[in-house]
């Protein structure tokens, strides 16, 4: 799974209006709790589920309490269906569009 494909999900719940609750990380409050922790870095092997998952919670969590702003990696060809997204209504049609541009091979989007 690429990385996009993990992190779409994340990606587009940043435009919805409410989510599911954010599942707690141990330790993740003490990281929070002093105001030293200006950017917090995560790092991951491409195609782990398990990481995007925490990136979720991480930035649930997070938002509680301060602003969060999310990057990820992304190869340049996939910016067309970004900006489209970006500058689209983030309804559920905009949505499934930026998805299909995902879901199909690196090759076929370059």
């Amino acid at each position: 799974m690429s990385l996009i494909a993990a992190l779409s999900p994340l990606l587009l719940a940043a435009a919805a209006p409410s989510g599911p609750p954010c599942n707690s990380i141990p330790g993740w409050e003490q990281l929070l709790a002093g105001d030293t922790s200006r950017i917090i870095v995560l790092g991951e092997l491409h195609g782990s589920d398990e990481v995007p998952a925490l990136l979720a919670d991480a930035a649930c969590l997070t938002g509680r309490t301060r602003p969060v702003v999310v990057a990820v990696e992304q190869p340049s060809s996939d910016q067309p269906a970004i900006d489209a997204f970006m500058e689209s209504d983030c309804g559920e049609e905009a949505r499934e569009a930026f998805l299909r541009a995902h879901a199909r091979p690196r090759e076929a989007r370059q």
